[in-house]
């Protein structure tokens, strides 16, 4: 049996892996490339978010009225004042991802800054500890500062004590917090930082101390503490053989606040010791007749003490933010921040004015119009 040869017509074979032809691929389209590159984008991004850095994101947080009918200060029980003096507030953003340090050109009126230098090394709870202790001074001591610029006589007692700093990795890291007073050294009863001092350096290193302390907000306020010293570290106490248990301490000061007027600053979710000046001017808008402020919304920043002395803060770019967002016509800050809030308001309606002293705040607001009428006149105050 013969098979007819002939041409064969490969036109009418199909392209196939049992075809006569071989496949011809297909051309990609640039979509897949874009997507391909998207994906890989995707993934390195998702990387870096996974990836914590040590570093805590400060940002602008809030501008808050001090009084008024929303703000934190009574008197009397009553929301007095124009509720036109703000408080600064900055947000801190405790989880940094390393995708955020890299991305933090986009974000200019950010700051990153390193966990160390902000804590001191210090927990999360002793942090948070520290700065609502800080908190509640700098109210005690904005009331003080106020009540006796308008002339109430405050007087002043100790009462133990009061842990300021504890240092991490000590026999007193484990035990205390600060804002704890410390009222007792094995038996005997403290009343300053000096009597703490002599009883707590009686011991040698290696003894064991037993502390009664008071802590604020929590039920037996009185807790009985026994801790171990050890020898003072070369790099913290000059005298060999000092005992040390990792505490900083200075006295605790009571103030005898009048019953009437009985002013109040109750503050949520915020830390820290730079409110003290606002308060205390909120406390005097409120307790006089006359608008502080002319009518003006003002943002202050700076601690106080109870002489009235004001002084410097920390995230005054981020302050100045929070002012200029609030809408503020005026922000008084401490000298030392002057140059730097100046710099950031810029091209924004909004006039930074330093102030070193309550005195010297008061008479600011006079100057852009506030009504100082009621305030005793220990220093030249221009009025309205």
């Amino acid at each position: 049996m013969q098979v007819a040869s002939g041409p064969a017509d490969h036109g009418m074979v199909v392209p196939s892996p049992l075809g006569w032809e071989p496949i011809r691929a297909r051309p990609r389209r640039p979509s897949h490339w874009l997507l391909g590159a998207l994906f890989a984008v995707l993934v390195v991004v998702f990387v870096l978010t996974r990836i914590t850095v040590p570093y805590y994101s400060l940002q602008p947080g809030d501008a808050i009225a001090v009084n008024g009918p929303q703000g934190p200060t009574t008197v009397n029980a009553a929301r007095a004042g124009s509720g036109r003096i703000f408080l600064t507030t900055v947000s801190v953003q405790y989880r940094v991802t390393e995708f955020d340090r890299l991305m933090a050109f986009a974000h200019p009126d950010n700051q990153l800054v390193k966990q160390q230098t902000l804590t001191g090394g210090q927990t999360t709870a002793q942090f948070a500890a520290a700065n609502q202790q800080e908190m509640t001074d700098s109210q005690l001591e904005a009331k003080v500062a106020a009540l006796r610029r308008l002339g109430y006589t405050i007087k002043a007692h100790s009462d133990g004590a009061l842990i300021e700093q504890v240092d991490p990795g000590t026999p007193a890291a484990a035990n205390f917090l600060p804002g704890d007073v410390i009222i007792n050294v094995d038996g005997h009863a403290v009343s300053d930082l000096n009597s703490a001092t002599t009883l707590l350096h009686a011991h040698k290193p290696g003894d064991t101390v037993r502390i009664d302390i008071r802590r604020a907000a929590v039920s037996p306020p009185v807790r009985h503490v026994t801790v171990r010293s050890i020898t003072c570290p070369a790099s913290i106490c000059q005298t060999p053989g000092t005992p040390f248990i990792g505490i900083a301490l200075r006295t605790d000061v009571l103030y005898d606040l009048p019953a009437k007027p009985n002013v109040q600053i109750q503050t949520d979710n915020i830390g820290g010791p730079s409110a003290g000046l606002s308060f205390s001017l909120g406390i005097i808008d409120a307790l006089t007749s006359g608008d502080l402020t002319g009518g003006h919304k003002v943002g202050v920043t700076g601690t106080v003490d109870i002489n009235g002395t004001v002084g410097p803060i920390g995230g005054i770019d981020q302050k100045t933010v929070a002012v200029e967002h609030a809408g503020c016509d005026y922000f008084l800050v401490p000298p030392d921040e002057f140059k730097a809030a100046t710099a950031k308001a810029k091209g924004h309606h909004l006039t930074v004015i330093a102030v070193g002293t309550l005195d010297q705040a008061l008479t600011a607001l006079g100057r852009i119009g506030g009504d100082l009428h009621g305030i005793p006149a220990k220093s030249p105050l221009p009025t309205a």
